[in-house]
């Protein structure tokens, strides 16, 4: 988050802002090693385009490389080797996102259990409805 808050020239408190009424989707913000971290698409939808990042920045630290030319073999492989460290995150992710949807997909089946349960559950049956009282003597003789 503190990435987010830089980059988008934003205070903590708009981002929580953002978080609590729903502008940006909870289910959209995992945690990973205790911090919290929200997909850089979510922020632009939220947000816009990054005002505070500049190009060395947004490359990871590093220059954009220039677009190789068709006789320039180290920059093809310069970016094959971004490319496949891009693949493997977005893979780590991935797997990340998919172990997520399991956990949350097996407590949905557990709680489906539970609730069957409860319905399930029988209650004792109501106690018999008292007898009427017959009437004595005297009242069956007056027809009470």
């Amino acid at each position: 988050m503190g990435e987010a808050i830089r980059d988008f020239g934003i205070s903590k408190r708009t981002l929580e802002r953002r978080i609590a009424d729903g502008t940006i989707s909870q289910s959209q913000i995992f945690v990973e090693d205790g911090k919290r971290h929200i997909p850089i698409v979510e922020l632009i939808r939220a947000f816009g385009e990054p005002r505070n990042r500049p190009e060395t920045e947004a490359a990871g630290g590093q220059a954009p490389a220039p677009a190789p030319t068709a006789g320039d073999v180290t920059g093809g492989a310069e970016m094959v080797a971004l490319l496949k460290d891009q693949l493997a995150k977005a893979e780590a992710l991935a797997n990340a996102e998919r172990d997520r949807a399991d956990r949350y997909e097996a407590e949905r089946d557990e709680l489906r259990v539970k609730y069957e349960e409860v319905l399930t559950r029988l209650l004792p049956p109501p106690a018999p409805a008292p007898a009427a009282k017959r009437p004595g003597w005297f009242g069956r003789l007056l027809g009470r």
